[in-house]
């Protein structure tokens, strides 16, 4: 009798399943851990065990985090270099009893957006931390302090 207790239940089924594109949906567009407790009606506890015990559920989280990770790396490089785009403006004339009438012409301008430096760092200290990081650890021999005060008192003596 090695069946004592409660008959398990397949989690995946119970709470996943027909859900799937709604999750790797909001995956793709951010969501936390608590967000997707609510959209598939769990509690957190449950939902790390799906996680843990079905991984066709960690992959359906990975695809759309992964897609939302690319996109959110492609803007960065974008903005980090710099990038063009072309803005269209329609003139529209007035009917006389002041409804919009046809379209008169047709305005197309590129717009020029400067490289931003901020958005360089970003990529360059995610790309190349050791290069990049903000903090450079300086291994400092000897005692500086001690030496400087041998230094000063020698001075003053003379």
């Amino acid at each position: 009798m090695s069946n004592l207790g409660r008959p398990q239940e397949n989690l995946y089924d119970k709470w996943i399943k027909g859900k799937e594109d709604i999750i790797v949906s909001a995956c793709r567009n951010g969501a936390t851990v608590e967000d997707l407790t609510r959209i598939i009606g769990c509690g957190k506890t449950a939902y790390h065990r799906i996680k843990k015990d079905y991984s066709e559920f960690s992959e359906l989280l990975k695809e759309g985090r992964e897609e939302a990770d690319l996109k959110v790396e492609n803007a960065l490089f974008k903005r980090a270099c710099g990038f063009e785009y072309e803005e269209s403006t329609n003139e529209v004339r007035m009917n006389q009893d002041g409804s919009l009438g046809q379209v008169i012409s047709v305005k197309k301008t590129t717009k020029i957006v400067p490289p931003d430096t901020g958005a360089a760092m970003a990529w360059l200290k995610n790309r190349q931390p050791i290069k990049w990081k903000d903090r450079h650890d300086v291994e400092v021999t000897g005692n500086l302090f001690l030496e400087l005060m041998k230094s000063a008192s020698k001075e003053e003596s003379s």
